[in-house]
């Protein structure tokens, strides 16, 4: 996730180059094969070429490494932010549904810019006068009893994470059925 959180364009400065360079080497250490899939395909290499500014070069997010780490994160946070707002952790009978965006998926309008609309105005972590909103964010909506809640957290310009959680019976993600993975208490055993 550091890594993820720091890709993003314009990220150019000595210190946010040095901090990348940091990430890679321990994504390359920690996380075998994830950085050669980054790479992405060939084919899709040359068309992500063009779609970059130059000197800054398209990271491939569609693999099965990645997915895997940022799909895991994406629960986590929902199973967190659910805790964070309603006070109560998502029992037995709970689950969540989450899924990631990239900063590509945003230009490319492949997020749901309408989930603003049902949230409040983003918050972020503060003391005193100390705050990290321009590395998170966060809104949330959740029904009366804290039963249901959707949550949305962006991390740096580089991503985001929105989930869907259900304290209750799981019927609400199967009927109609929900397009995303869903995660039950306990199934977060790496990652």
């Amino acid at each position: 996730m550091a890594l993820m959180s720091r890709v993003f364009p314009g990220s150019s400065t000595a210190s946010e180059l040095a901090e990348v360079r940091k990430y890679l080497q321990g994504v390359a250490n920690n996380a075998p094969g994830l950085l050669e899939e980054m790479r992405g395909p060939p084919d899709w290499r040359k068309a992500a070429a063009g779609r970059v500014p130059p000197g800054q070069h398209p990271l491939y997010c569609g693999g099965s490494i990645v997915t895997h780490h940022m799909e895991t994160f994406a629960a986590k946070f929902g199973f967190a932010m659910h805790f964070e707002v309603t006070g109560r952790p998502i029992g037995p009978d709970g689950l969540v549904a989450a899924r990631w965006y990239s900063n590509a998926d945003l230009l490319e309008g492949k997020f749901p810019m309408e989930a603003w609309d049902v949230m409040g105005a983003p918050a972020t972590l503060r003391q005193g006068k100390f705050h990290v909103a321009e590395q998170f964010e966060y809104a949330w909506a959740v029904d009366e009893g804290g039963a249901f809640g959707m949550f949305l957290g962006t991390f740096r310009k580089s991503f985001a994470v929105l989930a869907f959680t259900t304290a209750g019976p799981r019927k609400i993600f199967e009927d109609p059925p929900v397009p995303l993975r869903l995660w039950r208490p306990g199934s977060l055993t790496d990652g």
